[in-house]
């Protein structure tokens, strides 16, 4: 799985993603370019802080993508978004 951290990761935090077998990325695209960024390189799983924003166009348009992770200000975890699209449950 591809994981798009567009605003930023700790170092930890990209370890810990490899160790699991996903491929991190950490460009960071402008919001008028993450759709077809994320299209374009099968992204599935989106990272984000408070910089890029998940809108629905967003949501709607990249048919790869099924996870979206918010970092919550000065906290360590993530508050993930489960997309229900595509018959995913």
């Amino acid at each position: 799985m591809k994981v798009l951290a567009n605003d930023g990761i700790s170092q930890s935090g990209i370890d810990a993603l490899k160790a699991s077998g996903f491929e991190v990325i950490t460009t960071n695209v402008a919001q008028e370019q993450l759709i077809s960024y994320i299209n374009e390189n099968q992204i599935t799983v989106l990272l984000v802080r408070s910089a890029t924003t998940a809108r629905k166009d967003l949501v709607d348009s990249c048919t790869s993508l099924k996870i979206i992770g918010r970092g919550v200000l000065e906290w360590i975890t993530l508050t993930l978004l489960m997309l229900v699209k595509k018959g995913l449950k």
